[in-house]
């Protein structure tokens, strides 16, 4: 799909005036100005009393549910003195880290965090368009020691450009088609990084629960979800071959100073410890008992969902005078296993069946250490451990390569994306 023509230069309007506004600059002359204020108006959604999990007519609409399709649905059977919306009217985010921006609604009740969008006198699809360029405005200007919330007052003076209704609709289309090109390209590589990631996350597990010859004699695990293994292999629960560790617990004010600390983040997003993002005011016992060292393994233990819980990372390189928190279990083997085996083991995904399985969900998913010391290890004599290693450290470069180049271009056609809407919307091209 050829998305960005380089021989194509788009045309400007035959005069311009100064807009008065440092962001916008110069605009065509025939364009209309005016404030958000006199253009719009807005509604600020309304908590229900009360939520209900069986199906009714009624949503309510979370950032969540909005977001994603995984989130939990709840139904509002009291709509009473709430904002209704239907699908794809724009909504705007009030309150929260997205403060500003602008989303367009499914059909039900309006969350007190956002606000309904009416729009009058200007195409609704050239509005959403220039609503999203007012975004970046809006979202720099969030006020609030908290949670930060978009500042009425800004919001209603922001200046709102308004071309001749026919150019409108010739803009609004313009970026409709071509938007819809952009998206359409993007959701490709967005599907390719996907498959690629999944390649990885199977080929991870073939060799470390299949070893790399094709050819050797094979047996049962006695393990459901491993099946069978190569039958030089010894299978034992992760209690015999280490110990295990609960991290530690302290008050806010412990936190932000002091010495390396490893955090929950660190561990859910890293198959290998990176270098401790935090600080924490750990005495010298708290550095002995809750000590970070080559070889350790850590996993995610709780979490808001079941989802991320049991994540692993391995520590390649001991972290001096580091604790770790207590989101987290550490597992510190012994000689039976070598840190770069570990690396890949227990960041197959595959394994975390054994915790979904098993997982206690109360308010909170976790993952407790007797639990943990049930989960089979797989063990490969050493030498055979290290040529895994290095047969997968190989495989995860090179499809780690090609991520990475494709999330650049999903970049580049972001910024592409953006570039063409403002550039359309303030009047820089003539479409």
């Amino acid at each position: 799909m050829k998305i960005m023509d380089q021989n194509n230069t788009f045309r400007k309007y035959s005069t311009y005036k100064d807009s008065g506004v440092v962001w916008l600059g110069e605009v065509p002359s025939h364009w209309d100005q005016r404030r958000v204020k006199f253009q719009l108006t807005y509604q600020k959604g309304k908590n229900p009393k009360d939520f209900v999990f069986e199906e009714t007519d009624w949503v309510y609409l979370s950032m969540e549910y909005l977001r994603s399709n995984q989130a939990k649905i709840q139904y509002i059977k009291n709509t009473k003195g709430c904002i209704l919306v239907n699908n794809d009217e724009i909504l705007m985010l009030w309150d929260g880290s997205n403060a500003g921006e602008f989303i367009k609604s499914k059909k039900g009740i309006l969350s007190s965090t956002m606000a309904l969008i009416t729009l009058s006198n200007s195409d609704q699809n050239y509005a959403w368009h220039y609503l999203k360029v007012i975004e970046i405005q809006l979202r720099e200007s969030t006020i609030g020691m908290g949670i930060p919330h978009v500042s009425s007052d800004e919001f209603k003076n922001l200046l709102f450009l308004l071309p001749p209704p026919e150019e409108q609709t010739r803009i609004a289309y313009f970026l409709d088609q071509k938007t819809a090109q952009i998206d359409q390209a993007i959701a490709q590589k967005e599907r390719l990084i996907k498959l690629l990631n999944e390649r990885r996350q199977i080929l991870i597990h073939d060799a470390v629960t299949r070893g790399l010859d094709p050819n050797v004699k094979m047996k049962d695990s006695g393990v459901e979800w491993i099946g069978e293994v190569p039958k030089h292999w010894r299978v034992k629960p992760l209690r015999t071959i280490g110990t295990c560790q609960n991290g530690i617990s302290k008050s806010a004010d412990y936190f932000g100073k002091g010495f390396p600390f490893v955090s929950y983040g660190d561990v859910y997003n890293n198959i290998s410890l990176p270098d401790a993002s935090g600080l924490a005011a750990s005495t010298d016992s708290d550095r002995t008992f809750y000590s970070v060292k080559e070889g350790d393994v850590f996993f995610t233990r709780t979490s808001e969902t079941v989802d991320e819980i049991g994540f692993a990372s391995t520590c390649l390189k001991t972290i001096e005078n580091a604790t770790f928190s207590g989101f987290l279990i550490r597992f510190r083997p012994d000689s039976d296993l070598t840190k770069e085996f570990s690396k890949y083991y227990f960041s197959s995904r595959t394994h975390r069946a054994f915790f979904v399985k098993e997982m206690n969900l109360v308010i909170r998913a976790s993952l407790s250490q007797e639990l943990l010391k049930r989960l089979p290890v797989l063990l490969p004599p050493i030498e055979e451990q290290i040529t895994i290693a290095h047969h997968l450290n190989n495989i995860t470069i090179r499809i780690a390569t090609a991520i990475s180049l494709k999330i650049q271009e999903i970049e580049k056609l972001k910024e592409y994306k953006a570039t063409l809407i403002n550039s359309a919307v303030t009047g820089k091209i003539k479409v």
